[in-house]
């Protein structure tokens, strides 16, 4: 988990802090990505589209607690899942700060 944390902040503008519900929370500025939870199951917002692609391929869960939101769950049980859960992500930081980006423009 460690590994995921470290890859993640590297990018510009991720930040790390406690997240209000235990573990780790990602935010770019007051905008939360993801968290990942100390046992290391990974949650991120990528919206409900893409969470149903996502869950129905495989790749991710439905979200552990709300299911049927734009949340999904990824198991981060060994380092081998780190590369899809970078991925997952960047798609989730891609969709949070984009639809932040497009909404100030309207």
């Amino acid at each position: 988990m460690e590994m995921f944390e470290n890859a993640v902040c590297r990018k510009d503008a991720i930040q790390r802090r406690p997240h209000r519900f235990g573990g780790i929370g990602f935010f770019v500025g007051t905008t939360e990505i993801g968290h990942l939870h100390g046992n290391g199951l990974l949650d991120l917002f990528v919206g409900k589209s893409f969470r149903t692609d996502q869950v129905r391929r495989g790749r991710a869960l439905p979200h552990h607690v709300f299911p049927e939101s734009g949340w999904i769950s990824f198991w981060l049980e060994s380092p081998a899942d780190i590369g899809q859960a970078l991925a997952l992500f960047e798609t989730a930081r891609m969709y949070r700060t984009t639809s932040q980006l497009i909404s100030r423009v309207r």
